[in-house]
């Protein structure tokens, strides 16, 4: 399996160490929460959903966000223990 080699000649699948492109994947991974909201909006409003299934989707879009900050959060400290980011 071949992997990317990224700036300084590393590579942040292999071997732990993370670089500003990762952290502005899922910087950028976040924002989807925009798109998520808005169409769970649409679909509440064009079908016939129970109270139960439209807090069953927010619990759900609630404990994926959780996990995609959490997972942002770690590779930001992971860049300032680097020193890549001061």
């Amino acid at each position: 399996m071949s992997t990317l080699k990224v700036e300084n000649g590393w590579d942040s699948s292999e071997n732990g160490m993370k670089s500003r492109f990762d952290l502005e994947d899922k910087i950028m991974a976040a924002w989807n929460v925009v798109s998520d909201v808005k169409l769970l909006s649409e679909t509440i409003y064009e079908t016939n959903m129970t109270e139960d299934q439209v807090q069953n989707y927010l619990i759900g879009l609630e404990a994926l966000y959780t996990m995609r900050f959490n997972d942002l959060f770690k590779t930001f400290e992971i860049l300032i223990q680097q020193g890549n980011i001061k």
